[in-house]
């Protein structure tokens, strides 16, 4: 169906370098840069840009010589990162897109540890220096380091965690230093590019192993809405977490209400595909496959972990983005990005919030669109829109996707189980896994899905969709 003359109205505005919306949040309008005619209109009339101050960047306290050094420091961490990125980056940046590519997710590490050697996406990139560098600062305020070398003890470490568990830090935030402190260290004992030995950071493994580990009941993402009161059988509700599907489309609605078709294409994309937000922005209109309404995300660093995956969309928000392409206002170049060439993380969020705010819906977390797809896939499941046949032919669809060199890492050849059954001591029936060292299959089949319970065959799929192996993934967007 194509778009009303409203729509294409609101289309032509969106795609506009200034789109005046006149949100609250979110105007559509691109931050200008600055050309060097600007520039030098400016240093003429001795008006300067607008920086970031030295309070603002929390280094106010620090003399000029202090800054220096605490900038070598970081610089000497962003050098070590460099050397071990296995991002390749079309762009000329500081990153070096040609001599460290993207590896291969063979060296797999062990469970609660570290996933894959170097680092993989710019999301991840960006999150490990940001970690780092905190990390980085409270060494050199509070031991004095100006080198990596002077990492190699454990009192830092033991220092830097007690700060944060006296300042009531949860268990997520602490884990997401330790990630990134550990990929400092591991990417220093490497072999690419320079070495750097801070092995003695963790060599007192009683400072955080078997701490800081999520619970059981942590397992949740986003808003919770308190439990309400069933007054019918007087006993309480689960609480529930991130976005209802009914409210993520009523997000969607009005978000095409308050900007225009690309917009609210772009939250049904969060809703029904569950991705992540850099996923989303790397998407380019090369990668819509109409015809099997996928959307393959296949560019370098476009995934979490370097993961080659898709994502399914129903048909209607796909023949929304084919109106968009087909009106000619998105231009005619498949290269470009659908959402990313204009906008950022921050711009979708303001976007989120406006359309929350309009349509009466409290805002949270990108992330909790995925709450809303799962809520989605077990009503398409529930009434018999997906069967049990269809969700295991997908599944095998994700897994059996193949990378540039012709694999498939997501289904590979592993040795084979077999799931027995035993008592307990209350007589009640448990698997347990037997493994056969003598016989190789891949780990999915169609056979090997379809032999799975209704529960685990669902979660196995969602995993999938959400870009995970682990079925475990699942279980923060399954509570509520």
């Amino acid at each position: 169906m194509a778009l009303s003359p409203e729509e294409q109205a609101k289309l032509k505005q969106s795609y506009e370098r200034r789109s005046n919306f006149g949100g609250k949040h979110y105007s559509g309008n691109k931050k200008e840069k600055l050309s060097k005619k600007k520039k030098a209109e400016m240093a003429a009339s001795g008006e300067k840009p607008v920086k970031k101050s030295k309070v603002q960047r929390k280094l106010g306290h620090m003399t000029s010589n202090e800054r220096a050094e605490l900038f070598n420091l970081k610089k000497q961490a962003d050098d070590l990162f460099i050397a071990n990125s296995r991002i390749g980056h079309k762009e000329s940046n500081h990153h070096d897109g040609t001599e460290y590519s993207k590896g291969t997710k063979s060296d797999i590490a062990t469970p609660g540890e570290l996933r894959v050697a170097g680092v993989h996406s710019t999301d991840t990139w960006k999150t490990y220096r940001k970690r780092v560098d905190t990390f980085l600062k409270f060494a050199y305020e509070n031991f004095g380091v100006k080198t990596l070398e002077e990492l190699d003890n454990p009192t830092i470490l033991g220092s830097f965690l007690e700060s944060h568990i006296s300042k009531n830090s949860s268990a997520k935030t602490i884990g997401s230093y330790m990630s990134g402190i550990k990929k400092l260290v591991e990417i220093g004992n490497s072999d690419r590019g320079f070495n750097v030995d801070m092995s003695g950071l963790l060599s007192d493994k009683s400072l955080y192993e078997n701490r800081f580990l999520y619970k059981k009941e942590d397992y949740r993402r986003g808003k919770t809405i308190p439990a309400k009161e069933d007054e019918s059988e007087n006993k309480k509700q689960k609480p529930q977490n991130g976005y209802t599907l009914r409210e993520a489309q009523i997000i969607a609605k009005h978000a095409g209400k308050l900007f225009s078709p690309r917009e609210q294409a772009l939250v049904e994309v969060f809703t029904y595909g569950a991705p992540r937000a850099d996923e989303v922005l790397g998407i380019k209109w090369r990668q819509l496959d109409f015809g099997s309404n996928r959307v393959y995300l296949d560019d370098d660093n476009q995934n979490k972990n370097g993961r080659i995956r898709f994502i399914e969309l129903p048909e209607k928000t796909m023949e929304t983005l084919r109106d968009i392409w087909d009106s000619g206002i998105a231009g005619n170049n498949k290269e470009t990005r659908i959402w990313g060439s204009k906008m950022n993380e921050t711009d979708v969020r303001n976007i989120i919030k406006d359309a929350c705010a309009s349509g009466k819906v409290g805002y949270s977390a990108l992330h909790d669109f995925r709450k809303a797809n799962n809520e989605y896939i077990r009503r398409e499941v529930k009434s018999g829109r997906l069967t049990r046949e269809e969700l295991a032919d997908r599944t095998m669809a994700h897994v059996s996707i193949k990378d540039k060199n012709g694999n498939m890492p997501l289904n590979p050849i592993v040795n084979k189980v077999e799931i027995r059954y035993r008592k307990d001591e209350k007589g009640k029936s448990r698997p347990y896994k037997v493994i056969d060292n003598t016989v190789k299959e891949p780990l999915f089949t169609r056979e090997k899905l379809l032999a799975m319970s209704d529960k685990m065959l669902i979660k196995a799929y969602m995993a999938q969709v959400l870009g995970h192996n682990r079925t475990s993934s699942v279980n923060p967007y399954d509570n509520g």
